[in-house]
C-alpha cells in the first residue's frame, strides 16, 4: 500500500495495492463523506468554524429572499397578489425552487451500474 499523506498526520490514507476495480471500488466507499481538517494542516476546530460560516450563510440567503417592499393596506383587503405577506412570498419563493430541484436517484439501481 502507498500512502497518500506523511506520517506525521493522525489522518492517515492508504490506496490499495491492488489493480481490481472492485477492491479500488470498496476502498473508495470506505472514504469518510467529510474530509477530516488534519488532511489540510489545520486543528480539529475548524469544522466547527466551517459549520458556523456555512449556517450563517444560509441565514443570510434566507434574510435576502425576504421582500423588502411595504403594500398599502387597501390592496391588502382587495386581494392583490402582490400584497402578500413577506412570510407568504418567502413560501412561494421556497416553493418554486423546490419544485425545480430534480428527484433523487436509486442509489442501489446506480451502484449496480
Amino acid at each position: 500500500m502507498y500512502s497518500c499523506i506523511d506520517e506525521t498526520f493522525s489522518f492517515l490514507s492508504q490506496l490499495p495495492a491492488s489493480e481490481l476495480l472492485s477492491e479500488q471500488l470498496l476502498y473508495v466507499r470506505t472514504l469518510p463523506l467529510d474530509d477530516s481538517p488534519e488532511l489540510f494542516g489545520l486543528h480539529p476546530n475548524a469544522d466547527i468554524s466551517c459549520a458556523q460560516s456555512m449556517a450563517f450563510a444560509g441565514l443570510d440567503m434566507l434574510a435576502s429572499l425576504q421582500p423588502k417592499t411595504v403594500v398599502a393596506a387597501d390592496r391588502a383587503t382587495a386581494g392583490d397578489k402582490s400584497a402578500a405577506s413577506p412570510e407568504q412570498k418567502t413560501i412561494e419563493t421556497a416553493k418554486g425552487i423546490f419544485d425545480r430541484v430534480p428527484q433523487p436517484f436509486d442509489e442501489a439501481a446506480v451502484s449496480q451500474k
